[in-house]
């Protein structure tokens, strides 16, 4: 198998990324672990994993802390309406973007992060009018 060649001089760099899809991160495992891959399209017409591109990281939301409670020991609720959004656009690509910012922005009065992106989950978006 050979990547598909893509002719990208009339082709938008959106149409390109969106043979494959974006490569996003997984589901947080039992293991407190997830994976973000990406993929090419190839000459067989099926997107196949690019394994060097493949991306590992820690993480503490989801199924991590079902067999030990004490890796998440408690749970902070946050609702945040976001003005201007067009929810219709809403991926997992911008659903990382927002986990990113949100954690990157909670300081405490030091300075320092209070967490990580690994350890939020959005559980849910919706359309919000004023």
């Amino acid at each position: 198998l050979e990547p598909l060649a893509q002719d990208v001089s009339d082709a938008n760099e959106e149409s390109r990324n969106n043979d494959c899809g974006k490569g996003v991160w997984g589901t947080c495992l039992i293991s407190c672990s997830q994976a973000k891959t990406s993929s090419i399209l190839m000459s067989d017409g099926s997107c196949h994993e690019v394994l060097s591109d493949r991306q590992e990281r820690s993480c503490h939301t989801e199924y991590c802390g079902i067999s030990d409670p004490c890796m998440i020991p408690f749970v902070v609720h946050v609702i945040l309406g976001l003005r201007g959004i067009r929810n219709d656009l809403w991926d997992k690509a911008a659903e990382s973007a927002v986990i990113d910012a949100f954690a990157a922005s909670v300081r405490d009065s030091r300075g320092d992060k209070m967490f990580e992106s690994t350890d939020v989950e959005l559980l849910m978006t919706s359309p919000w009018f004023q």
